[in-house]
């Protein structure tokens, strides 16, 4: 399986708007089902007390039906 995507910013500031485009090709003999996609933010911080934690937060996600993108229908098998 194959995976890319593209950002339309790379830095942030709060409350930005980012728009991300991803694709996914099946490279593979296995059948695809669906796709699920999740875009995490993890925020980590420190305290000058040396005090540390971290939040991660499921900004979005997406389920597709592999049935609706031809190039994530399986590829046949070809002969060694």
């Amino acid at each position: 399986m194959l995976l890319q995507a593209q950002f339309s910013k790379t830095i942030l500031q709060p409350r930005d708007n980012v728009e991300i485009q991803f694709r996914c090709r099946n490279d593979s003999s296995v059948r695809v089902h669906h796709v699920r996609v999740r875009l995490e933010q993890t925020t980590h911080w420190t305290t000058s007390q040396g005090r540390h934690e971290t939040v991660t937060d499921v900004l979005d996600r997406q389920e597709l039906d592999a049935k609706q993108y031809p190039e994530l229908q399986k590829q046949p098998r070809r002969p060694r």
